[in-house]
């Protein structure tokens, strides 16, 4: 482990509080760094009212109150480095871990997932200079079991046409032209409350900034970009990632449909989201040329993108959903199908900077 920023583990409000009273403002400003002093753009420590905040990469990580209570925020740039670059940041004897895509919380034996975006709240065990915390926070720690062939009976069951179809057109057409993929998946934005313009906006949105707090705001808007660009779903093979249930239901519901115009557009989709990607150049000859990209897809990839879709949908009768040993550090398989984007933050009419 590494402490990149020289954070002194602080262990009690008392500590944190002695620290804040010895540590000199950098010169000509008011911020007092927790460490290196290099550093005080992205580490420091801060008084707000009676409550001592230590500032991680510009945003509250930890804050402590008089009774030595805490709460510890997620980091704004929630990645696999912070469980390294995190530590010295807690009391003694806290850890932190990365663990399939998610950050854990480790003390007194106990490990605690902080979801990206989320807050623990520890109270303080014994009365010592070093105390034990215990996190109060509730956090039901579950794992999620898929019985087995239920999710391939019920594409059996419900898209029997739709797989015989798409299977047919497989074997004897062309890979589709990605801009032709881009168009459909439009039209499943819109399908779901998603209008061009906004897309429009929130391509523009995400790309630039000027002040940390423009920053925190783009990376809001770049994580909603790149979501919305991978509806319905983001599943890796064991069912890490997330998934829009909205766009999901829009999906099948249109696989299901005898409206048979639709399927082309979800085929394209699928080829989109799951195909292989082919580039050829093209020439223009003038000199210039330009790459010409199409999307490989095979029957198998169709059936392994209805089987997700399907178990999105259905996913209280796909899953076994079982509860963990409180403490214990959950299996992280196929917990994207229990992440809707819906918890996400959302659009609004003004796409002011509050609605995202």
């Amino acid at each position: 482990m590494y402490n990149t920023y020289g954070a002194p583990s602080l262990s009690t409000y008392q500590a944190a509080l002695d620290w804040y009273e010895k540590t000199k403002p950098i010169r000509g400003a008011t911020t007092r760094p927790i460490g290196n002093r290099r550093y005080h753009h992205s580490a420091s420590i801060d008084k707000r009212g009676d409550n001592i905040v230590l500032v991680y990469e510009r945003q509250p990580l930890i804050v402590w109150e008089p009774d030595s209570t805490f709460t510890l925020h997620a980091p704004s740039y929630y990645n696999a480095f912070q469980a390294y670059r995190l530590c010295g940041w807690g009391p003694s004897g806290m850890r932190f871990n990365w663990d399939s895509g998610r950050l854990f919380v480790t003390h007194n034996g106990n490990s605690t997932h902080l979801p990206e975006g989320g807050s623990l709240r520890f109270v303080p065990t014994s009365d010592s200079s070093f105390p034990t915390y215990q996190c109060v926070t509730e956090r039901n720690s579950l794992e999620y079991k898929m019985r087995r062939g239920v999710a391939s009976k019920l594409a059996s069951a419900q898209c029997v046409d739709f797989l015989a179809w798409a299977q047919v057109v497989l074997a004897t057409s062309t890979p589709v032209v990605y801009e032709e993929c881009a168009e459909a998946r439009r039209k499943l934005q819109t399908a779901v409350g998603y209008s061009p313009e906004f897309v429009k906006e929130m391509d523009s949105r995400h790309q630039t900034s000027n002040s940390p707090e423009a920053e925190h705001a783009r990376r809001k808007w770049y994580r909603l970009h790149n979501r919305i660009r991978g509806l319905p779903f983001q599943l890796t093979n064991d069912g890490r990632g997330w998934m829009f249930a909205p766009a999901c239901r829009v999906m099948l519901d249109q696989i299901t449909s005898t409206d048979y115009t639709k399927w082309d557009d979800v085929l394209k989709v699928i080829a989109g989201h799951s195909g292989r990607s082919l580039y050829t150049p093209v020439s223009h000859g003038n000199g210039f040329s330009q790459m010409l990209t199409r999307q490989a897809l095979a029957f198998d990839e169709v059936v392994e993108f209805i089987h997700k879709l399907i178990a999105c949908v259905h996913r209280d009768t796909v899953f076994e959903v079982v509860p963990v040993r409180s403490g214990a550090m959950p299996s992280a398989r196929n917990s994207g199908f229990f992440r809707d984007m819906l918890d996400e933050p959302k659009q609004s009419d003004k796409l002011s900077e509050s609605s995202i």
